[in-house]
């Protein structure tokens, strides 16, 4: 019995210090959730509206231009609250008569008898500020209120921008809720020198900043012979002709040189930093015109020895006829030999003529046709070869 009485009182202790283990447990992880959500309204709360300044604008007629009265029929007075946050509203003791939101601030119509005004916003603790026998009917006064973060608008046209070498946006970004401090500003852009600048934003701060980064720059130094001819970059028409120096930023560019009665003349250039590069374009004269030019006098020397050897023919075929006619003739045999050491003097002539004419009609057609062909081949030149890119048939 005791034996049994004793292993009940020792299974009891087990069992009670089991359970004050799990109590043990249970109770830290309370305690650790009590402590993460009271710090977490600490933090959210944390945030503070500081009052930088407070005066009455004796030059300013805004109360007396419009004009409003209180319950008691008296003229309001207009506080005119600045400040650099948004989200917000605006209790007071008495109550207000009027608010219009404007860009920056608020005007409120106030009762000369009002005592206080409270401003809340969210994650922020209430402001309260006293106005009591501060207020006079028809006047203006001017209340500044901050929280304790800065904004900054940057912009910086097709760059990206950085903070504290962390990378925020591209072309224009906005950091809201900065704290009061020193900030490295940053611009970076490809092929344009970075811009650097150091910033002190102070609590209320709403600046706005803006990076106009310079680009690295070389020469094109760029000749043509003949000289006078139109400069190309891209797709772009260049106002200088050659030879002159252009300022472009660093890259490759594609450049074409074209003159009237020449090949274009195409290839690249790569811009180095402060460096000139020199483009040497040695243009070839167009073939087209060389095979107009020579079809024009192909075809002038082809008719010419159509016409000699029509001549030529025509007047040896005469010659003939009139010779047979003289040997039976009698009564004007004179005058038919006359007609027949004509004709035979013009046929020799026309015929050398024609052959003359076919001999240049020969040497044109020749060159027309090479013309012809190197066009063909040759349509553009540069430096590295010739394009196949064109035909033309004529």
């Amino acid at each position: 019995m005791v034996q049994y009485m004793g292993l009940m009182i020792f299974q009891l202790k087990i069992y009670k210090s089991y359970n004050m283990k799990i109590f043990n447990s249970q109770l830290k992880i309370v305690l650790t959730s009590i402590l993460f959500i009271v710090l977490f309204q600490i933090k959210v709360v944390g945030q503070e509206l500081t009052i930088k300044s407070f005066k009455q604008l004796e030059n300013n007629t805004t109360a007396r231009v419009h004009k409003k009265r209180d319950i008691n029929s008296q003229y309001c007075a207009i506080l005119i609250l600045k400040h650099n946050f948004k989200d917000f509203t605006i209790e007071t003791g008495i109550g207000d008569e009027g608010i219009i939101e404007k860009k920056g601030e608020t005007w409120i119509w106030l009762s000369a008898d009002e005592y206080r005004i409270v401003i809340k916003k969210d994650r922020s603790i209430p402001l309260e500020y006293n106005l009591k026998n501060k207020l006079k009917p028809y006047e203006t006064y001017e209340l500044v209120v901050i929280d304790e973060y800065a904004s900054l608008k940057v912009t910086a046209s097709d760059s990206k921008i950085w903070l504290d070498d962390k990378f925020a946006g591209t072309n224009e970004y906005v950091f809201n809720n900065l704290k009061e401090g020193r900030y490295i500003l940053k611009a970076t852009k490809d092929k344009y020198y970075e811009e650097e600048e150091l910033l002190i934003l102070n609590a209320g701060d709403n600046l706005d900043f803006t990076f106009n980064l310079k680009p690295k720059m070389g020469k094109l130094v760029i000749n043509s012979n003949p000289s006078g001819a139109n400069i190309f970059i891209g797709d772009s028409l260049i106002i200088s002709k050659t030879n002159t120096t252009i300022p472009l930023i660093i890259g490759n560019y594609k450049i074409k040189v074209e003159k009237q009665g020449f090949l274009p003349y195409v290839n690249d250039a790569f811009i180095y930093e402060n460096k000139n590069t020199q483009f040497n374009a040695k243009m070839e004269a167009d073939p087209t015109l060389t095979m107009i030019k020579h079809k024009k006098k192909r075809n002038f020397w082809m008719i010419s020895t159509i016409v000699s050897a029509s001549v030529g023919g025509y007047a040896y075929m005469q010659s003939n006829k009139l010779y047979d006619e003289y040997e039976t003739a009698t009564d004007n045999a004179a005058d038919l030999h006359k007609k027949v050491d004509t004709y035979d003097k013009i046929a020799p002539v026309a015929f050398g003529v024609a052959g003359f004419c076919l001999v240049e009609y020969i040497i044109h057609a020749s060159k027309y046709g090479k013309a012809k062909r190197r066009l063909k081949l040759h349509p553009s030149y540069n430096k590295n070869g010739g394009s196949l890119s064109l035909n033309y048939t004529f």
